[in-house]
């Protein structure tokens, strides 16, 4: 992506950056392409494959009995019960057929989730009733074979929401006096078909927090009667969540997956009406063992999302939102996320204990990944991308070791952007910005402010600057048991230029960390293992100019004629996109004076850099690349006096120019 501001100019004179002006030096690499996908675009749908087809197994177990659902139904407690229309063994297939399956949550309204027809293979009546009596805790066995459900829709949602947002108004009410009216209209859900595979049940783990946990955290500090209640609100909510925690954990299921699914949400609020409507052909899982997954995709997802501003009662009067409807939609062909690993960690909150540094291998982000996603507001297209990946798979502790992102085939439109905010800038803002004072002809000179925005808007496309496209690669390295660090970021924009900027150091390693970690003065020995660890190992800025900076200087010129009666306008009106390059050449070479008496070797850098943004194209490099490591004792030994030459060497210094 291409930086459109002199800041390589100031940054080469803050660090003193440099070496000559760089005419006879070769181009400089430009930044490495994002890294490819595991998975190609073309080949996405072959790799879950297995997943879709998950549905059109033709299962079947022999010598089974129906299932009996009623020892479950017994150990349940009061709030749940499982109900259905008939029930019947198919004797070819071996699976228990169900007619109007519910399972409800008796509530006062009561809602739940249901299935027009299901079919159950191998239930183990026995375990799962002994696990929900809280017996038979630490056995790992399988809960049933196989589960098919079609036409699967949650019911009651939107009235058990309204119930409880009508208690939340009446707390509203009574804290503000103001009166407050929200809730569902419709809350409608369906999945054609969905499938689980050998669902298993895991040990059960659970050590509820002390009731002086929280006291136990400060241990010298009086604690006042109010902070024992609150504490004693925190406690039950921490321990409702291990119970969470505990529960999840005790899930596994080899492989699942659900087929044409969809929601709409309509939810009414104080002077705005909101629906969503969200959808996906398909979505598959495998190898879920409570807080881990093997793997998770999801194909064609749709996301639309609609919000109409009726302003009944003034609301939004300060925003002048009234009649306004704003529109959203996101799709995108292909998602994956994969390598997720939380399971262990979740052992320690559910145990109540915290894992030490010894726990090295302890979690992992895992990695996403997206295709063909696109972004609508209204009418218009504001953002898509061909391939997004996200990966932060490699954990040491809590410490990342890896984390990186790439995006290729990426475009914003800016123009859509501007357009979009404008819809939404409050009136009172564009007449403060037109230094009115509330009277019509105030507000006259605001609507003439919001028409100098719109044409300011619109000369976006006429300069070339309506839409960015962009790949962009960011990436982070820490070496655990060596302590040397990278941090990088290079981008291309087709038409703008490219960029990239690196960073090496070396951090402490793990070993370092966890010595201060469990020492006795934590925040001492944190600092004294920086210290001795840290060294500047090189950093790199690097551009080029494909054009970019021409579209800026003449969008720039373009606007400042909208604007000739101030004086910045004036100024940038009066001068074409050469001109300007001309006049910030001159302004970073004012800087060579000063230069030639506090570091003479900046004079030719900052020559460099001003001959780069003179003229259109070429690129610009700052680097250093130190000879040996610089660490912090280097800096704390250096003399005030040392000649700058003995700088540029010890740090390696370079400014390379290369023109068109």
């Amino acid at each position: 992506m291409k930086t459109v501001s002199s800041l390589s100019a100031l940054f080469l004179a803050g660090v003193l950056a440099a070496c000559g002006n760089g005419k006879d030096e070769p181009a400089p690499d430009a930044p490495a392409p994002p890294a490819e996908s595991d998975v190609s675009a073309g080949e996405w749908q072959e790799s879950i494959a297995s997943l879709q087809a998950l549905a059109g197994e033709a299962f079947s177990l022999e010598d089974q009995l129906e299932a009996d659902l009623q020892p479950i139904n017994d150990a349940l407690p009061d709030l749940l019960s499982i109900s259905w229309d008939d029930k019947s063994l198919d004797p070819t297939s071996g699976a228990t057929v169900f007619t109007g399956l519910k399972v409800t949550i008796a509530t006062e309204p009561e809602f739940g989730i249901q299935a027009e027809e299901a079919e159950l293979w191998g239930l183990n009546t026995d375990l799962v009733s002994a696990r929900l009596r809280g017996e038979r805790l630490d056995e790992t066995g399988l809960a049933f074979n196989r589960l098919e459900a079609r036409n699967v829709s949650y019911f009651g949602v939107a009235n058990a929401f309204n119930t409880l947002f009508d208690a939340m108004e009446e707390s509203i009410e009574d804290d503000s006096g103001t009166d407050v009216d929200f809730g569902f209209d419709t809350f409608e859900s369906n999945t054609a078909e969905m499938v689980l595979s050998n669902v298993s049940l895991r040990p059960y783990e659970l050590v509820p927090i002390s009731d002086t946990f929280f006291e136990d955290l400060v241990p010298d500090e009086e604690i006042s009667d109010e902070d024992r209640e609150e504490m004693a609100v925190a406690t039950e909510a921490v321990r409702l969540a291990q119970q969470v925690v505990a529960v999840v954990r005790t899930l596994s299921v080899e492989s699942g997956a659900s087929y044409d699914s969809k929601a709409t949400f309509v939810m009414d609020q104080p002077g705005m009406k909101q629906s969503v409507d969200v959808s996906w052909d398909f979505s598959g899982y495998e190898n879920m063992s409570g807080f881990d997954i093997g793997r998770v995709v999801m194909v064609n997802t749709r996301q639309a999302q609609t919000m109409e501003f009726t302003n009944e009662n003034g609301e939004f009067d300060e925003l002048n939102l009234e009649d306004v409807e704003f529109d959203q939609l996101e799709t995108t062909a292909y998602m994956a996320y994969k390598d997720f690993r939380l399971d262990k960690l979740a052992g320690f909150l559910a145990r109540a204990e915290f894992p030490g540094m010894d726990e090295r291998d302890l979690m992992s982000l895992g990695s996403w990944e997206a295709r063909d996603y696109k972004l609508r507001f209204n009418d218009g297209d504001v953002f898509e991308v061909d391939h997004a990946e996200f990966s932060a798979d490699q954990f040491a502790w809590f410490f990342p070791e890896a984390i990186s992102l790439d995006m290729t085939g990426a475009q914003l439109d800016i123009q859509e952007v501007g357009e979009v905010v404008l819809a939404f800038i409050p009136e009172e803002a564009v007449e403060e910005m037109a230094e009115g004072d509330g009277t019509d002809e105030a507000e006259a000179s605001g609507e003439d402010m919001k028409e100098s925005l719109r044409t300011a808007i619109s000369k976006l496309e006429e300069t070339g600057l309506d839409t960015l496209p962009f790949d962009i690669a960011v990436n982070w390295r820490w070496g655990a048991d060596t302590g040397e660090t990278a941090l990088s970021f290079d981008s291309s924009s087709e038409g703008f230029g490219t960029g990239a900027f690196s960073v090496d150091v070396t951090l402490p390693d793990y070993a370092r960390a966890q010595a201060a970690f469990e020492s006795e003065d934590k925040e001492t020995a944190f600092e004294e293992a920086f210290e001795e660890a840290f060294a500047f190992r090189g950093a790199r800025f690097f551009e080029s100019d494909d054009g970019g900076y021409d579209k800026l200087f003449a969008y720039a010129s373009a606007i400042g004629k909208l604007y000739p009666q101030e004086g910045w306008g004036a100024t940038l009106g009066g001068m074409e996109p050469q001109q300007m390059r001309t006049f910030i050449a001159t302004m970073i070479r004012a800087g060579k004076q000063p230069a030639t008496q506090e570091f003479p070797p900046a004079v030719d850098w900052i020559e460099s850099v001003a001959q780069y943004y003179e003229a259109s194209g070429g690129s610009i490099e700052l680097k250093s690349a130190p000879p040996t490591p610089v660490t912090v004792e280097y800096f704390d030994a250096l003399d005030p006096d040392v000649a700058p030459e003995q700088i540029v060497e010890d740090l390696g210094l370079s400014v390379t120019h290369a023109p068109e």
